[in-house]
């Protein structure tokens, strides 16, 4: 180890006094007392060197712990659980989610062998839904979701499969701004996830006036909610490119708004809600062959089916093509009505829809319309989820998840009505009613089975739609079932 600078100046001191004491030039006595001297100046020198590392050492562990620290600051958190995979980072600002869901139907089918040839329902397994998603939070004010559908692109050559793709501005909360494609907000058995749905399908009203013209649109919203309330409007393009069914020059303004007049908790409520919804129609016209260059609107619904989604009553195009029975729909608009309640293992829910139509060719006697009600019962004790930040239903958790000798999970039986009525003096779309029993297995939160059957009890088609004519009086009976995982 090398000496320091001042180590070697006292060492020199010291050889100096001595070659001093031997000349005789100091005295011996004089001679330890400078060398004292000498020794004491260094021990001090010492003390402050050492005293100077320390504090050089104490700097870099302190540098070395604030690192470290702003190290954990600057790291996430990743997780598995109930939502999915999760990376959140610690101080809030950032947070990512993915998840997905799959759902695989069957269906066997009991014809109404009196009907005409091409009349039979098919048999048959399909992936009714396979979709995984993106979503999270920017900056703790900024929310996002990202959903794509791998079935929809399949069944739809020409359609996307993105479902959800929108931003999100909710520093005031809960009053929030989104904007991008979103699903618009309209009846109550819509609003619910298809993950939460108590049957396999929607009723025919939200398949024919809310899933089949295109539930998914280009748009900016605005909501708030309560404990009591939810409110939601928006202002969206009527087609994003996920069906065909009309033209993406067509607009409509939207809105659902919900209360709960009895509110005891999450297993005793009633659920009152409205929708309105005005939309205006594009139509374009190719002048020299008369056609339509745009998609016409259709309102269709299958009967209650989930593989073979042929539909038994549809109005067909609204506007059609130019000449002597040309009709062109200019303007639409729908009204839901929503009533529904839980008493703890007990449930019911209803809704009414009627669509009036207003353009060349039609009259205020042109109505759509719709009902279903049903009833649903849990036999193990649970009941309904109901999430008051939407005004719907959401995710059972069971009393005991499903596990041999320990819980069998969650069973629900069900019972629901279904009449669509688009029959009117210058519409022949046809008017069903059909009834359901439903059975739901749910395994945990994330796994469920679900068995339905359906009967048609009644179809009214008429001669002027050919394409549904020959379904008139049929009375098929349909077994549905699903397998259901999402994360």
């Amino acid at each position: 180890m090398l000496a320091s600078p001042s180590d070697a100046g006292t060492e020199a001191l010291l050889e100096l006094l001595k070659v001093l004491r031997d000349r005789g030039t100091i005295s011996q006595n004089e001679f330890e007392a400078l060398r004292h001297a000498a020794k004491d100046d260094k021990e001090k020198k010492v003390s402050k060197r050492e005293q100077g590392e320390r504090k050089t050492k104490q700097a870099t562990v302190t540098t070395t712990n604030s690192k470290e620290k702003n190290s954990k600051k600057e790291s996430a958190s990743i997780t598995l659980g109930e939502n999915g995979l999760e990376i959140e980072s610690r101080n809030g600002n950032f947070k990512a989610e993915i998840g997905g869901r799959l759902q695989v139907d069957a269906q066997a089918n009991f014809n109404d062998e009196s009907g005409p040839l091409n009349t039979h329902l098919y048999n048959g397994t399909s992936i009714r839904r396979a979709r995984i998603h993106v979503g999270g939070t920017l900056y703790k004010d900024f929310n996002y979701k990202f959903e794509y559908d791998f079935t929809r692109a399949g069944n739809r050559p020409t359609a996307t499969g993105i479902t959800d793709a929108w931003l999100q501005y909710a520093h005031f909360k809960p009053f929030s701004i989104t904007m991008g494609q979103f699903k618009e907000p309209f009846s109550l058995a819509s609003v619910t996830s298809n993950r939460f749905i108590t049957f396999i399908e929607r009723p025919l009203l939200n398949n024919a006036f809310v899933e089949f013209p295109n539930p998914y649109k280009l748009g900016i919203s605005a909501e708030s909610y309560g404990t009591r309330w939810t409110v939601r409007t928006a202002f969206q393009t009527e087609n994003s490119g996920r069906n065909t069914s009309i033209s993406d020059t067509s607009y409509e303004a939207v809105g659902r708004t919900t209360f709960l007049p009895i509110y005891n908790g999450p297993t005793q409520i009633l659920h009152l809600g409205a929708s309105g919804a005005y939309t205006w129609v594009n139509n374009t016209f190719d002048s020299a062959a008369g056609e339509l260059k745009n998609s016409p609107l259709i309102f269709a619904s299958q009967p209650y089916t989930n593989v073979d989604r042929t539909p038994w009553v549809t109005t067909g195009p609204l506007t059609t093509k130019l000449g002597p029975d040309h009709k062109r729909l200019d303007r639409v608009g729908r009204f839901g009505a929503e009533l529904a309640g839980v008493y703890g293992p007990f449930s019911f829910q209803s809704e009414y829809t009627r669509v009036n139509l207003s353009g060349i060719g039609y009259s205020g006697d042109d109505v759509l319309d719709g009902y279903y009600a049903f009833i649903s019962y849990f036999l193990t004790g649970e009941s309904r989820v109901y999430e008051n930040k939407r005004g719907a239903f959401g995710r059972l958790k069971p009393k005991r998840n499903f596990d041999l000798g320990n819980g069998w999970g969650a069973w629900e039986v069900a019972v629901r009505w279904d009449q669509l009525d688009m029959n009117t003096d210058n519409v022949n779309g046809g008017n069903i009613q059909t009834a359901t029993i439903a059975l739901n297995w749910y395994v945990n939160p994330h796994v469920r089975f679900m068995a339905n059957y359906g009967y048609v009890v009644d179809i009214n088609t008429r001669a002027a739609n050919p394409a549904i004519a020959k379904f008139n009086g049929l009375n098929p009976s349909i077994l549905e079932f699903r397998a259901q995982i999402d994360w």
